[in-house]
């Protein structure tokens, strides 16, 4: 490994290979050295403000304040989910701060750049149906919208309202084959019962599929429609769900 460095050549690394967000392991490799010789020209681009440091080990470039960019990676496997993957697809508009991002890992909320970056831990088998973006300034990852609903009726209280989330599922085109695949690989049969019956009850067409897999999967214990809202409201015995949400659903 060659050890020839100096900032203007580090400078150029990071312009030629487009990083707006890296850590210094991913530097040292493109540049072929060490990781900790690139320590002392990392802390002093920052000081200089020609970079951002983050965290440790972790950097960005002063001009980077796209909100998916930095929280795909500001933890590993890092992705746009939930209420952010809603807002992103143009499936809600939503002008807080808040950032929600999936992952494997286990990591402490974080405020930067003005963001309020939510870190949810989700299980290994939860982790999927995601897919690789890209714009002028980066990438990164983000639920793509069959997950996205599947995620936000799986942990409503990191989507939006949940009649808001009820509005979105009635309004958007799924593709049925999808969902199915991901529903089942989220093992969490009671998502699987409140579409099926929100795709009935509000008349959706192209769900028959979907809903002949989820009958034959239905068991005897009833699903509240809203995990959040109250035991209350009538029973449904075809979906075994109990609409605690009778008066504000179409």
């Amino acid at each position: 490994m060659t050890t020839n460095l100096d900032f203007l050549k580090i400078i150029r690394i990071i312009d030629e290979n487009r990083l707006s967000f890296f850590t210094s392991s991913q530097l040292a490799e493109i540049a072929m050295v060490e990781t900790k010789s690139l320590q002392n020209y990392l802390e002093t681009l920052a000081n200089n403000e020609l970079i951002i440091r983050v965290e440790k080990g972790k950097y960005c470039r002063t001009y980077l304040k796209d909100r998916w960019i930095i929280g795909s990676n500001l933890i590993n496997g890092g992705i746009v989910s939930h209420k952010s993957a809603l807002l992103y697809h143009g499936l809600i508009q939503d002008s807080s701060s808040e950032v929600c991002v999936s992952s494997d890992h286990q990591k402490n909320n974080k405020l930067f750049r003005g963001f309020f970056f939510r870190f949810i831990k989700i299980r290994p088998h939860k982790y999927f149906g995601f897919c690789e973006e890209e714009n002028r300034d980066g990438e990164f990852r983000v639920t793509d919208p069959e997950k996205t609903i599947l995620d936000c009726f799986d942990l409503p209280q990191y989507a939006t309202t949940y009649k808001e989330l009820i509005s979105v599922f009635g309004g958007i085109h799924l593709n049925e084959e999808k969902l199915i695949d991901y529903g089942l690989k989220m093992q969490n049969l009671s998502v699987l019962k409140r579409l099926a019956y929100l795709s009935e009850h509000l008349a959706l067409p192209g769900y028959h599929k979907f809903k002949k897999v989820v009958a034959n999967l239905v068991n005897a214990r009833y699903t509240l429609l809203n995990p959040l809202g109250p035991d209350i409201g009538s029973f449904h015995a075809k979906w075994r769900i109990r609409d605690n949400m009778i008066q504000s659903t179409p």
